[in-house]
């Protein structure tokens, strides 16, 4: 099994990587590695946030961190289901993106003194 490219470290990956994720065999390939090989922290932190869970120290796997993305995009996860389609994360992925973004931007007001009201 071959490692996968740090993703993370491009600046304009992520709306490609719902379409990476969908090649046969990535879910099982990647599926042990750690979030951190596909996301950048804001990202994986960012989704257990939005899951209503606490962010764990260390970054979890890509397979709990891709399940929990595609349950935001409304994949249900039920013990049928088998894996989650690109929809699925496309949607779950666009709710991530957007809530690091404003948690960047509200970052950027802090550091600048301003108000975002």
């Amino acid at each position: 099994m071959s490692k996968p490219c740090n993703w993370a470290a491009w600046p304009s990956w992520s709306w490609r990587w719902p379409c990476i994720w969908s090649w046969p065999g990535a879910w099982r390939a990647w599926s042990d590695l750690s979030a951190s090989a596909l996301l950048t922290e804001a990202e994986w932190k960012g989704a257990c946030i939005l899951a209503k869970k606490k962010p764990p120290t260390q970054p979890p796997t890509i397979r709990e961190v891709i399940r929990q993305i595609a349950m935001l995009g409304g994949f249900l996860g039920r013990k049928c289901d088998g894996q989650p389609g690109v929809k699925s994360l496309w949607l779950g992925f666009a709710r991530v993106r957007d809530f690091v973004q404003g948690v960047e931007h509200m970052r950027l007001l802090q550091d600048a003194g301003g108000s975002c009201v």
